[in-house]
């Protein structure tokens, strides 16, 4: 049977002084409506120890102590893509004692661990690092007005998905094959580019293109992009165009020198590579560093 809730402290100190009273437990029991073995175990509890503190619970222990928890702790530290599945083989091995899934599940929460879905991230080498560091160690004296000249640009190809887009479904075990439970995707669905640009005067306009757009095809064929060039030219001087082979925003030194219809198209002198990471910090001073 559960036990009930424990005696409060001010009723347990009443027994106790009616005890050292000579009041006999049975009348206590009976003044304070209490049972008699109530009674007996806080007097009995009073006699062996000289408290009336309750008595810490004696159920079950864990069976991972502290230390083990330190050392599944390391592991999974190590081991951060491991499933649960491959952690608790190991502690298995490891510990010598029979766990299960779940045991380890609750042991990762009591390590102040969790299971998350990882960030999705762009790859960089060594060579792209490289790069990235240069390019911010060449560009650390650039003053405030400088980069306010600067026209950050980027495109984004939007494509046409079929079907329900989340990974996951709610269903039973027996509708796997169901059609409405399926996530649909084609090999190369329908897409378009559209590519925009900002600087510190103000946002430009969005442009559809047909095909794809990259730094180097601007390069080669500027007079194609002019248009949308010329409708931004009051945003900034220097182009910074995003360079999709390489992850970078590469001003086209080619535009600097053409113009199109008496309009001078943006650009500068010099090649300028901005690392995309840093496109994003700049548009963060741009919209509130720079006020």
């Amino acid at each position: 049977m559960r036990r009930g809730s424990p005696i409060p402290p001010m009723l347990r100190r009443k027994i106790v002084e009616q005890y050292q009273k000579g009041v006999s437990q049975r009348k206590i029991a009976k003044s304070l409506k209490l049972s008699s073995s109530t009674v007996h175990n806080i007097i009995q509890r009073f006699r062996e120890s000289g408290t009336i503190s309750v008595r810490k619970g004696q159920g079950r222990k864990t069976i991972l102590d502290a230390r083990d928890l330190r050392a599944l702790r390391r592991h999974c530290i190590t081991y951060r893509n491991a499933t649960v599945m491959e952690i608790t083989t190991w502690a298995q091995e490891y510990f010598q004692k029979t766990l299960s899934v779940n045991t380890i599940h609750r042991a990762i929460r009591r390590c102040r661990l969790k299971l998350y879905r990882s960030k999705k991230k762009p790859y960089l080498n060594m060579i792209q690092k490289r790069r990235r560091f240069l390019w911010a160690k060449a560009h650390l004296k650039w003053t405030v007005a400088k980069w306010k000249t600067v026209l950050w640009s980027d495109e984004s190809k939007f494509e046409v998905l079929f079907g329900k887009l989340g990974r996951h479904v709610i269903r039973t075990k027996e509708d796997k094959d169901n059609p409405s439970c399926y996530q649909r995707s084609v090999q190369k669905p329908a897409s378009l580019m559209v590519w925009g640009c900002m600087s510190v005067c103000g946002m430009g306009s969005l442009h559809i293109w047909k095909g794809t757009i990259n730094a180097e095809r601007l390069a080669e064929d500027p007079g194609k992009c002019s248009l949308c060039f010329q409708e931004e030219t009051d945003l900034a001087d220097n182009l910074a165009m995003d360079d999709l082979t390489f992850h970078e925003l590469l001003l086209t030194p080619r535009l600097a020198t053409d113009t199109h219809g008496g309009a001078s198209v943006p650009g500068a002198a010099d090649g300028l590579y901005v690392p995309t990471c840093v496109f994003f910090l700049f548009v963060v001073l741009l919209l509130f560093g720079f006020q």
